[in-house]
């Protein structure tokens, strides 16, 4: 099988659930989740259609543990899409961590890989993406092109 994110989610039935990825490029895998709104997560995607997307400020969904402020403070799920050169060609980058437990601090485990894709191939990811959160789709697969 080529390069390729898979996602799936886990519906809670109260808004909210978990957004389940399986990775796997050239040797490297690798799987997590992070839980998410369901209807911020929809809009959130939104920003991935943009044209062109920004290598300065890209499309992300994030999700991970807040501090009292409200700020990130330990980051689980991260994926984002950014250019790589003037001719089209995107990056999808995912990376999960395990949890932050003070008993296993040094025992934290992660993954990340990042595949070449199209405007084209985000364009399905997201249309994809937002059906499989309304229910429509079990499963999201992004494979890399070329």
């Amino acid at each position: 099988m080529k390069n390729h994110i898979r996602f799936q989610f886990d519906d809670d039935g109260d808004g909210t659930g978990a957004l389940q990825v399986e990775f796997h490029a050239d040797g490297f895998a690798g799987r997590g989740h992070g839980y998410f709104d369901t209807e911020r997560l929809i809009r959130q995607l939104d920003a991935f259609s943009a044209y062109p997307l920004s290598a300065g400020n890209p499309p992300e969904i994030t999700s991970g543990f807040l501090n009292s402020l409200g700020e990130m403070e330990d980051e689980h799920f991260h994926f984002s899409v950014f250019p790589v050169d003037a001719t089209g060609h995107l990056v999808a980058s995912i990376r999960v961590v395990s949890p932050y437990s003070v008993a296993s601090d040094t025992l934290r485990h992660s993954a990340s890989v990042k595949l070449r894709t199209t405007y084209a191939g985000i364009e399905r990811l997201v249309a994809d993406m937002q059906a499989m959160l309304r229910g429509e789709l079990s499963e999201v697969l992004l494979e890399a092109d070329g």
